[in-house]
């Protein structure tokens, strides 16, 4: 089946064309921002009323023309900025998911420290909203300005203040290697992180899309002899000590960028990195669904007034639809799975999603295991340290093993 763009695709929406068992996530993007961060690619808009009221319009319907057709596991707010929205805006977002998703295991938010509001987190947590992720990226003014966040290291801390106050299951999302910061400095932000103990704590490389602020800025810092982007051994540093400070703080580092308290580990990006079912809804957002007897993935378009329009007239538009083998799931489910740091059974990825040829699978193996990037006990496989720091070739390598 490969749907065309345009092509209302009613089965997602139908009752009698309910999704197999497993887990379903909902995304929602929220795609609006006080200011575009210079090193953000995701999809954006500025913010303004008009657009917002037609945002909300769009989503109530979209919800309401293609619902899940299974209970929903885990929900997630992304954007942009979801915390942007009025507590009103907010009370109207939530109401019409819980129309379509009453009963999440988890749902989350993600929040911009400027924005955050107690109202805001009264509404959200009335709905049940349940996990607040906080877009912190460095307690460093001079880090914050050098990437183009808007907001202070003062606004930062009132934030976190108000999470301790008003909620239990909260997450600081930081960024190293940011903008020729030592790691003097990277150890003075994880430090400062445990020090106001969040269940969660999500760390990312600073990365230089080609479409953003900050990569135009590389260019021309390039041009001029001074190249910000950090080298292949400069990240595998950050890496290593962010690994060795964290779980020395008692954190379990679960996937190669993330680290949680016990039993505080994000629900919805591990049923995502398990390869299972999810629903994205607003503009940019992706989809990953089972169909009969194929996956499909298939995004919603990247632009705020041709998504609304295609679900006021009921017909979604798309980009990016791939009808997925069993091949492709299950080549995916071990690329992605092998970036969790307590590894994968392969042989329940074959009995879920079939196809791997048993020669290729021992080849790359064995190949992994004698470079030392990969233990395996029986059918798990577990990436060492090592591994880790090179997840994305290992990614490269599999793909290239069954394909």
């Amino acid at each position: 089946m490969t749907a065309q763009k345009g092509e209302n695709l009613s089965i997602i929406g139908e009752g009698k064309n309910s999704f197999e068992t497993g887990s379903l996530g909902l995304y929602l993007h929220v795609p609006f921002c006080a200011k575009a961060c210079e090193f953000c690619a995701f999809y954006k808009e500025s913010a303004d009323r008009k657009k917002i009221d037609a945002y909300l319009e769009a989503i109530e319907l979209e919800l309401e023309n293609f619902p899940p057709t299974k209970p929903v596991t885990t929900i997630f707010f992304g954007g942009g900025t979801p915390t942007l929205l009025s507590a009103e805006d907010l009370d109207r977002l939530c109401s019409a998911v819980r129309r379509v998703a009453p009963n999440p295991i988890e749902w989350t938010i993600e929040c911009a420290p400027a924005t955050l509001k107690k109202d805001k987190i009264e509404v959200l947590k009335k709905h049940g909203v349940n996990r607040f992720s906080l877009g912190v990226q460095s307690f460093s003014p001079t880090v914050l300005e050098a990437i183009g966040r808007p907001h202070t290291t003062k606004q930062t801390q009132e934030a976190i203040e108000l999470l301790k106050s008003e909620t239990q299951n909260w997450n600081i999302d930081l960024i190293f290697a940011a903008a020729d910061s030592t790691m003097g400095e990277w150890e003075r932000d994880l430090q400062a992180a445990i020090e106001l103990n969040p269940n969660h704590i999500s760390t990312y490389c600073l990365t230089f899309e080609s479409d953003t602020a900050l990569f135009l800025k590389m260019l021309k810092d390039t041009k001029k002899g001074s190249n910000k982007k950090p080298s292949a051994e400069e990240e595998a540093r950050f890496y290593l000590k962010t690994w060795e400070i964290l779980r020395g703080a008692g954190y379990h580092h679960y996937e190669l960028a993330n680290f949680a308290r016990a039993r505080f580990e994000c629900k919805h990006n591990l049923s995502t990195w398990h390869m299972n079912e999810w629903l994205g809804y607003g503009p940019s957002a992706a989809s990953q669904v089972k169909l009969k007897d194929s996956f499909y993935r298939y995004s919603n378009i990247s632009d705020l007034d041709a998504w609304a329009k295609g679900v006021k007239d009921k017909k979604r538009v798309l980009v990016e639809e791939e009808t997925l083998t069993s091949l492709q799931m299950s080549a995916d489910a071990i690329m992605f799975a092998l970036r969790l740091v307590d590894g994968v059974d392969v042989e329940k990825i074959q009995e879920r999603f079939g196809c791997l040829e048993e020669n290729k699978l021992k080849s790359l193996g064995d190949s992994l295991e004698e470079e030392k990037l990969l233990v395996r006990s029986g059918t798990h496989w577990r990436l060492t340290d090592e591994g880790l720091l090179l997840a994305d070739r290992i990614g490269e390598e599999i793909l290239s093993a069954f394909f």
